[in-house]
């Protein structure tokens, strides 16, 4: 690049520094790193795009201006001032940026964060024109209004001043944009839903019907012109029940968000009596609405969600390219375990039909799967699980560390980038003891059918009573494996929810887990509950985490591996060849879930336990690895 095109793009990026009112310390510092970055590698097309690049990095980077995480930045003004860059170019060059600057994983964390509650939000708005027109009615292509940009502009309204506007009525465009405003803001009071599909789609039922009973208190009988709104309304004129039924929702869930946060929260914080909708104020309620969702966006580099409500040709192709990214296949790789296992054992028809699936009927599908597995189960053990371990200390010992595992889960589900500064006692999240209640019962349901089999695999090895009561209570009170049991059906539970935030580092770190133990209990698991095993986007995920292991955990200097290996040594390919022959002859057809685990040892074999103890008793649960 000549020193006259160097000039020209210097002087683009202060006018767009300029632009965005940017400190001089982050713009210095942006123009070092674009210029670093450009000594190494070829940047190509427009600069002033690698530019905005490096300056939403730079924002994200320091927070010396404000006690945020990060500068103050609106992503929408910066691809505006940045020759009006695309939004998917800009996330393409951000992520290519990622690996050329060598970013750290907190800042990797922080872009791919708000990368996928776009991408949320896209699925989402999928569904909204939809329902809104079920519910308000309306015409699909005038919904998206161009005047409300100007309307939810502070500085054109002054309805104190303006009497015109007092007599203006809310129209239907006007209540389209402003349900996805509140619920874009409502969605980063509480930030546990930002990066949660389901919480999000709750969000979003919860803020029609919250809506939908404003208007009706405020009498606004002309907007109710929904086209299956006889269907949807209950005999006391609510809609939550009928809605959250057509959309497979939970209706307590809903009413929990409404009561406690709608009704509570954001009105508290908008400032707002019941009557905001009325002509008399309404437009006030826009301005304030937007303004508090302006300064969120501003402070928190976060994308301003507004814009599926601007240029519809924008938004097509916006959208059309989400969609081919979403649903472009992947040659992922198959782990030595799970997927070659599975994959094949899975009929076409169930295959083929789990491709067509959305994002949200696919989790509501995966969430259905896992409370069928779980019907009628509790949160405690169950009279057959307390006569197989024989003694209620050990039970008693296992649910204290479970409540004491529980508490460490809620401590920290709710750790997430908290956009308001709302504290946890103020803002507890709905949706964290329901997950984990769920795992809890997926967990129990999978320990009970684990030492049944195996109890029956000891009957068969001629193990007494005594034996294997003694053998049960050193697995129960083997820490690392409970640890690693209730981890995974907290990832299938929260993988089910399509949480990206809690996903498998973050147990991994909740838990203080090795990866490796993590490693040796999914095929038990998996042999332990059929449904699971038959569902193909399960045992993808599962392969996946196998394939993360395997990866980057499993050889690590610090993994557990190491010290099986020094305590049980290396098992030659003959003596493993012996172990599973041993293993194919001694089991009759209805005991092949049984393979999992490792026949009894004779004195010439080398044992294999699934988690090592301080003793080398016979009666110790073993496992095929």
């Amino acid at each position: 690049m000549s020193n006259k095109d160097d000039e020209s793009v210097e002087m683009l990026y202060s006018k767009l520094c300029l632009d965005l009112n940017m400190d001089m310390e982050t713009k210095l510092d942006a123009w070092r790193s674009y210029e670093h970055i450009r000594k190494h590698y070829v940047l190509e097309d427009d600069q002033l795009h690698w530019l905005a690049v490096s300056l939403y990095v730079s924002c994200r980077r320091y927070k010396h201006l404000t006690t945020n995480d990060n500068n103050p930045i609106s992503i929408s003004r910066l691809l505006k001032s940045a020759n009006h860059l695309e939004l998917i170019v800009f996330f393409d060059k951000l992520h290519k940026w990622e690996d050329m600057a060598n970013l750290p994983d907190s800042i990797r964390s922080k872009i791919d964060q708000v990368e996928h509650a776009f991408n949320i939000s896209s699925i989402i708005f999928e569904k909204y024109t939809k329902i809104f027109i079920e519910i308000f009615g309306g015409n699909q292509d005038t919904l998206i209004y161009s005047d409300y940009q100007y309307k939810r502009a502070s500085n054109q309204i002054n309805p104190k001043l303006n009497t015109k506007n007092k007599l203006h009525k809310c129209s239907h465009q006007d209540l389209y944009s402003l349900i996805w405003t509140i619920y874009a803001l409502a969605k980063t009071i509480y930030p546990s839903t930002i990066n949660d599909l389901i919480a999000s789609f709750h969000l979003l039922i919860s803020s029609f019907s919250f809506i939908y009973d404003y208007v009706k208190l405020a009498k606004l009988d002309y907007l109710l012109k929904g086209c299956c709104l006889n269907d949807l309304c209950s005999n006391d004129g609510s809609i939550i029940d009928n809605l959250c039924i057509m959309y497979c929702c939970s209706s307590d869930t809903c009413r929990a968000i409404i009561e406690q946060h709608l009704n509570n929260d954001l009105l508290k914080r908008l400032d707002k009596s019941e009557d905001f909708l009325n002509e008399f104020n309404y437009l006030e309620t826009i301005r304030d609405i937007n303004r508090q969702y302006d300064e969120i966006v501003l402070t928190n580099c976060i994308i301003d969600e507004r814009i599926f409500l601007e240029k519809k040709s924008q938004l097509n192709d916006l959208c059309n390219s989400l969609n081919e990214n979403r649903y472009s296949k992947s040659s992922e790789n198959r782990t030595p375990l799970t997927a070659n296992q599975h994959f094949a054992s899975n009929d076409g028809q169930t295959i083929s039909s789990n491709q067509y699936l959305t994002p949200i009927s696919q989790a509501n599908h995966l969430i259905k799967l896992l409370y069928s597995i779980v019907e009628q189960r509790q949160t405690k053990p169950t009279d057959n699980l307390i006569s197989i371990i024989g003694q209620q200390t050990f039970l008693d010992d296992l649910v204290e560390r479970l409540n004491e595992y529980e508490h460490s889960f809620n401590s920290q589900y709710d750790l997430a980038e908290n956009v308001n500064k709302i504290s946890r006692e103020e803002n507890p999240s709905r949706s964290c003891k329901s997950r984990f209640d769920l795992s809890l019962k997926l967990f129990y349901y999978s320990i009970e059918n684990i030492l049944t089999i195996e109890k029956g695999r000891l009957n068969i090895n001629k193990f007494n009573s005594q034996q294997i009561q003694q053998s049960f209570h050193k697995l129960i009170l083997n820490n690392e494996f409970i640890r690693s049991l209730l981890s995974l059906c907290l990832l299938l539970v929260l993988y089910a929810h399509s949480d990206r935030y809690h996903d498998f580092n973050w147990i991994l770190h909740v838990y203080s887990l090795d990866g490796y133990s993590l490693l040796k209990i999914i095929q038990i698991f998996l042999q332990t509950c059929e449904q699971i095993r038959k569902s193909t986007p399960f045992i993808k995920y599962l392969s996946s985490i196998e394939e993360n292991i395997l990866s980057s955990m499993a050889f690590s200097a610090k993994s557990l591996l190491w010290n099986d290996i020094e305590l049980k040594g290396i098992l030659s390919y003959k003596t493993i060849s012996s172990i599973q022959s041993n293993i194919n002859n001694s089991l009759s057809s209805i005991n092949n879930v049984t393979r999992m685990f490792n026949q009894s040892p004779n004195k010439t074999n080398v044992s294999r336990k699934l988690f090592q103890s301080n003793t080398t008793d016979q009666s110790t649960v073993r496992f095929i690895i």
